[in-house]
């Protein structure tokens, strides 16, 4: 099992306006496995942004919780922040950027 590092963006509508990117707070490190903890699709992004560049992803879509895998690997859906704690809590995330297979 793997890790996923799940963030929380908090998009108040003074940060929202003219502001690129809402303050996030860290969730904790989670379980991942085939059976997707967070069920919307994979988008990769480059490590040194995966965190911000994951962040305007789930924006731009209307979410807020989002979850980074394997350093680059990005998740997101409607439903995450119900989905999120589905494989338990882990203690394998690496630097904020979750785990690998």
């Amino acid at each position: 099992m793997i890790a996923l590092i799940i963030l929380i963006s908090f998009p108040f509508p003074s940060y929202a306006q003219g502001r690129e990117g809402c303050p996030t707070r860290h969730l904790g490190c989670w379980g991942d496995n085939r059976d997707r903890a967070i069920s919307g699709d994979k988008r990769d992004f480059d490590e040194d942004d995966a965190i911000a560049s994951c962040q305007r992803a789930a924006e731009t879509l209307g979410y807020t919780v989002f979850g980074i895998e394997s350093a680059d690997e990005c998740f997101t859906s409607w439903d995450a922040g119900s989905t999120y704690k589905k494989h338990g809590r882990k203690h394998n995330c690496n630097d904020g950027t979750g785990g690998v297979w």
